[in-house]
């Protein structure tokens, strides 16, 4: 609408396609409830890189394990649920999936909760490691004065971003937070600058709406 739709507009709108928005929501549900009654597979085979660390394995590992415990419970409750032969309502089915979600965390609450310990190891030593500082920017000879900016800006800002968290790659998480904290408040407009500019270009590059 141009100009802006009024909220009678808005509200008038919504009025004349309820029919469509319910058929929608309808499914919606149907495919969801669709998708609950299909039994799951289990992982037989877990994909794990060459070059990953020992905590990564354990991670990759167990979440195939909390994997193939939520498939076992949810194909052991709808073979129960469908043993009559008779199609299940939705809320039969919305009854099923919280009974699954309930099972499922009595049964693996300790491996959830290593598993969260774990993201966060990894996501330490992630940030504990020396990233390469890129080089200069290398500006294409095709591009306009506002995209040459914006690579500039945004060369810099990464610079400056890698070099901050390679000097403090040792410190402790709360050290290293604070300090990156401290640096997006130093360089906020720096920062609204490159959203500025990243804006623009897209303006820029989208078609014209009527």
């Amino acid at each position: 609408m141009k100009g802006g739709a009024t909220q009678a507009q808005l509200k008038a709108w919504h009025q004349q396609n309820a029919a469509e928005f319910a058929l929608q929501q309808q499914r919606a549900e149907a495919m969801s409830a669709a998708s609950a009654l299909q039994p799951r597979p289990t992982i037989h085979q877990i994909n794990i890189p060459a070059n990953a660390s020992p905590a990564l394995n354990q991670f990759l590992t167990t979440q195939a394990t909390l994997g193939n415990a939520e498939a076992r419970i949810h194909n052991q409750l709808l073979q129960q649920a469908t043993a009559s032969g008779q199609s299940l309502t939705s809320a039969q089915v919305g009854q099923m999936e919280r009974q699954e979600n309930r099972l499922f965390r009595q049964q693996n609450a300790s491996l959830q909760t290593l598993q969260a310990q774990r993201v966060q190891a990894l996501a330490n030593v992630s940030a504990q490691t020396i990233q390469p500082v890129p080089g200069p920017v290398i500006i294409p000879t095709n591009a306009t004065p506002q995209m040459a900016a914006y690579l500039t800006t945004q060369n810099q800002i990464r610079r400056q971003l890698i070099q901050l968290k390679n000097q403090y790659a040792n410190a402790s998480p709360a050290v290293r937070e604070a300090a990156l904290q401290a640096w997006s408040e130093q360089n906020a407009s720096q920062l609204t600058q490159m959203r500025q500019q990243a804006q623009s270009l897209s303006q820029a590059s989208s078609p014209t709406q009527n």
